[in-house]
């Protein structure tokens, strides 16, 4: 199991929530959230992130596991994607990430929104779950 730490922003297409805002130095600015992380459980399925609320972008995440682990194997991603504000085509590029890593699980929860997940479940089908109290996954 690992920690992420702090993620770095390097997507494009992944912008910060623009309805959240922090008092710093007085000024109100956008929430740069710099404290998201995500938890990691390696498994001989591939890894298993356990998504807080993915405030730096759940591609920026994935793409930084890879990066530190050297796995490119996920078998699951699990949590608050935070996409409830996400464009169509900021949904496009996340959901053709997933596919390029062959995700074989994704389980969504809070600040997903239902747009996203019924976008998310049209493209996964049964792969696609809702993450919520009582459900379970087996790795």
């Amino acid at each position: 199991m690992f920690l992420t730490g702090e993620i770095p922003r390097r997507t494009p297409f992944e912008k910060g929530d623009p309805r959240l805002f922090a008092e710093i130095d007085g000024k109100l600015i956008p929430d740069p959230f710099m404290d998201d992380q995500s938890l990691l459980i390696d498994t001989p399925r591939g890894l298993v992130v356990l998504l807080g609320c993915a405030h730096s972008g759940m591609i920026n995440i994935l793409n930084y596991v890879i990066e530190k682990t050297g796995r490119d194997r996920i078998y699951a991603i699990l949590g608050g994607t935070h996409l409830d504000f996400a464009s169509a085509a900021q949904m496009e590029e996340t959901i053709g990430t997933l596919n390029k890593y062959h995700v074989e699980r994704v389980g969504v929860s809070h600040c997903t929104g239902p747009r996203a997940a019924s976008r998310l479940l049209a493209e996964f089908g049964d792969r696609f779950f809702f993450g919520s109290v009582g459900e379970s996954l087996e790795f």
